[in-house]
């Protein structure tokens, strides 16, 4: 089951929801009992000039089945130019039970990404992203992470 409410807030806009899985899932710790699948998110986001937009979401779910209990993050989007410039802060904590399943466990994994999005011609656009990854997999054995991407996208017009 989802619920989610949009709101309008001035030229912004706010939406609120919740989830539930209407079966018990197996807990992470394997002492303890199925349990319910659950959670609950928020976002705003909108215009903060004519030119720049911004987002920020946060979400929690029932740690004893679910990695990830709590989510927040953010960005900003820049246009500029025929540009499209974006950075992004993501930071996921993992709960206790998914922590204890790790050989050394970190509290979150935090992500910073920076991106830019061009139209190369009608319906095509390219779009280089980096990624810099703090405690990938909560495990603060292992070093940050740089991930680079290029999202090509092509489309057509309906007809």
């Amino acid at each position: 089951m989802v619920a989610e409410a949009e709101v309008p807030v001035g030229q912004w806009e706010a939406q609120f929801g919740a989830w539930r899985y209407s079966q018990r899932f197996a807990a992470r710790d394997p002492t303890r009992p199925p349990a319910l699948s659950q959670g609950a998110y928020a976002l705003i986001e909108g215009p903060i000039t004519p030119h720049v937009s911004a987002w920020l979401r946060t979400g929690m779910a029932d740690a004893r089945t679910n990695p990830v209990a709590i989510y927040i993050g953010g960005g900003v989007v820049l246009e500029t130019d025929g540009w499209d410039f974006g950075f992004a802060l993501a930071h996921a904590r993992a709960g206790n039970a998914a922590r204890h399943q790790i050989a050394t466990p970190a509290k979150a994994e935090t992500a910073l990404e920076l991106t830019a999005r061009r139209a190369v011609a009608p319906g095509a656009s390219l779009q280089p992203d980096v990624q810099y990854v703090i405690d990938p997999g909560w495990n603060a054995s292992i070093r940050p992470a740089l991930v680079m991407g290029l999202r090509v996208s092509l489309s057509w017009p309906a007809g």
